[in-house]
């Protein structure tokens, strides 16, 4: 009898997940197809342009947002929504928890320079901020609020509705930044419903491709570009649109809708 190996079984779709089939063909077609500069003039970037501003339209939707920023990920979406959100404030505090992913606590030394001062937050043993926790550091300098849905290593659910409204009612001005990577097209979520002014979203963690994620902003979201280049995505981040990303980050996100 011949040994065999047994096959090797992934679990670490907490860590990135394997792209789905027809994420891999649209991103492939959008590659092959689409390949003009959505910001051109000529014929060949009107194609990229509109199915940019579809797959736009369609992510918009899934959250009730009043703007979409496509980023390279996750990471960069909570750069964006903490320190842009900051940036466009006078110096305050920042607040975020202990245990938050590196994507937001190292948002620190940048915010340090716009002269914003970061507490971290003491956690449970799950992981997670209690609201009396939250409700002692809160107060009229605080200008921006980090939060994560789902622990990226833990998968603790935050008490995100008790946290915001405790924010609200203490620091009605600051900006809340909410981390939705790890829940996004697993437990529904709606801006104006959780009165959240932005989320970040990464796409291979729902079976979309890496390298592509996006900033949601609600209507009433202050913030202010880190990254300006070109003036691409509403002036709030330059540099050359990934239309082949975004497309397939759309896909992705009709698959997990479907099975939410």
């Amino acid at each position: 009898m011949i040994d065999r190996m047994p096959r090797p079984i992934y679990l670490d779709n907490a860590a990135t997940t394997r792209p789905s089939e027809r994420v891999v063909e649209a991103v492939q077609k959008a590659s092959r197809d689409l390949f003009g500069n959505p910001s051109s003039k000529h014929s060949f970037g009107g194609a990229p342009r509109k199915f940019l501003d579809d797959a736009r339209e369609f992510l918009r939707g899934t959250l009730s947002a009043a703007e979409i920023v496509f980023t390279s990920g996750g990471s960069e979406a909570d750069y964006l929504g903490i320190v842009g959100a900051a940036f466009a404030r006078p110096p305050g505090r920042v607040l975020m928890a202990r245990s938050d992913h590196p994507a937001i606590l190292r948002t620190s030394d940048l915010l340090a320079k716009a002269r914003h001062h970061v507490t971290e937050l003491p956690v449970t043993q799950d992981g997670d901020v209690h609201p009396e926790t939250l409700f002692d550091a809160l107060g009229n300098d605080v200008k921006v609020v980090a939060l994560m849905h789902g622990h990226n290593e833990l998968g603790t659910l935050s008490q995100l509705t008790e946290l915001v409204a405790l924010v609200r009612r203490t620091a009605p001005e600051a900006h809340v930044h909410v981390d939705l990577v790890q829940t996004y097209g697993k437990l529904p979520f709606d801006l104006d419903a959780t009165d959240v002014d932005s989320v970040a979203v990464s796409a291979h963690k729902f079976h979309g491709p890496r390298g592509a994620g996006f900033l949601a902003l609600s209507s009433k979201a202050k913030v202010l570009p880190i990254q300006l280049a070109g003036g691409q995505e509403h002036g709030l981040r330059g540099g050359t649109e990934n239309v082949p990303g975004a497309i397939g980050t759309m896909v992705a996100a009709e698959e997990a809708l479907v099975h939410q």
